[in-house]
């Protein structure tokens, strides 16, 4: 799996984001085979494909299956969730901006920030700006 990971990132660096998302999706599709090698087992790992899948379904602009993985990313994931809960408000924003769902994330959304060392991560500082103003 790890080899198919890098050549995806490899794809999207080539801008054949297409073939790229292909490739990871492929990846967790054989992963659910029994006897093959199981990337749940690695949690951050498939993350990692979550993630790169995420990019490339927002470069393609398919933001159900973004609101998907932001959403597993989100509540699976120990990266930063306010990142991820805020990606989820923003796809769902692009189905539908009248949607209530949206409000709820983004008020829920400065709860979610963490601190290291004492001090605010930026781009969870800057998320929790933006719902604010919203």
């Amino acid at each position: 799996p790890i080899y198919q990971f890098f050549r995806g990132r490899l794809l999207f660096m080539e801008h054949r984001t297409g073939e790229a998302v292909a490739t990871l999706e492929a990846v967790l599709n054989e992963a659910k085979i029994p006897g093959m090698a199981q990337i749940s087992e690695w949690p951050n790992f498939e993350h990692a494909f979550f993630w790169d899948i995420l990019l490339g379904k927002m470069r393609m602009l398919q933001w159900p299956q973004v609101t998907h993985y932001a959403h597993m990313l989100a509540n699976e994931s120990r990266w930063s969730r306010a990142f991820c809960t805020y990606l989820e408000a923003i796809s769902i924003y692009a189905i539908d901006p009248q949607s209530d769902e949206i409000l709820a994330l983004l008020s829920h959304l400065p709860k979610l920030t963490k601190q290291v060392a004492g001090r605010s991560i930026p781009m969870e500082k800057f998320v929790a700006e933006r719902a604010k103003n919203v």
